[in-house]
C-alpha cells in the first residue's frame, strides 16, 4: 500500500515540482489540493500519512489549516513551507505539531529527508500502536488461561483430597 502525500498549496508551480521531482519518484501517492479550504477538506476525508502545506495561501493559511484539523483531533503528521519565515511562526507551527518547517526556496533534498523523518515517525508510532494492541491481547488470553488452570488445580486438589471412588466423581462432576 502507497503512502498518501496531501500537498496544499496555491502554487501550480510548487504543486508540480513537489509532485513530479520529489513524492513520485519516491512511489508516494500524491493528493493535491489548491488552498486551505480545500486542504481541510481533502485531510478529513482521505486521512492522508503526511500534509506538505504552504503558510500564504487564500482561504486559509497553512497555520489556520493546522489549526481547525487539531480543533477536530485529526493527527495527521504535517510540513510547513513559507516564503517569510519568522520566529514566531514557526513557535506557532511546531505547537500545532508539525514535523518541520522549510523555508523557501524550497531546497530538494531538505524536503526530501524532512518527508523521510516525518513518515519513519509516523510508521514507528503505527507499528509501536500494533505492539501495543497484540501485547493486550496476548495477556488477555494469558489471564483466561491462568483462571483455566486456577479451576483445574482446584479440582485436582479436591479430587486427590478424597480417596472414595464415589465422592471423586461427584466432585469432578460438580467442578466441572
Amino acid at each position: 500500500m502507497y503512502e498518501r502525500v496531501l500537498v496544499v498549496d496555491d502554487s501550480d508551480d510548487i504543486r508540480d515540482f513537489l509532485t513530479e521531482y520529489i513524492l513520485k519518484p519516491k512511489g508516494f501517492e500524491v493528493l493535491l489540493a489548491t488552498n486551505g479550504v480545500m486542504g481541510l477538506e481533502m485531510a478529513i476525508s482521505q486521512q492522508p500519512d503526511l500534509m506538505i502545506t504552504d503558510q500564504q495561501m487564500p482561504g486559509l493559511t497553512g497555520l489556520e489549516l493546522l489549526r481547525k484539523l487539531r480543533e477536530r483531533d485529526i493527527e495527521i503528521p504535517a510540513i510547513l513551507m513559507t516564503g517569510q519565515g519568522s520566529e514566531e511562526t514557526a513557535v506557532t507551527a511546531f505547537r500545532l505539531g508539525i514535523r518541520d518547517y522549510i523555508i523557501k526556496p524550497i531546497d530538494a533534498d531538505e524536503l526530501s529527508e524532512s518527508i523521510d523523518n516525518a513518515l519513519r515517525e509516523n510508521r514507528l508510532k503505527t507499528e509501536r500502536d500494533q505492539l501495543v494492541q497484540q501485547l493486550m491481547e496476548s495477556n488477555s488470553q494469558l489471564q483466561r488461561r491462568a483462571q483455566e488452570l486456577n479451576v483445574l488445580y482446584g479440582v485436582g486438589k479436591s479430587v486427590s483430597s478424597s480417596l472414595d471412588l464415589e465422592e471423586v466423581l461427584h466432585r469432578v462432576v460438580e467442578a466441572a
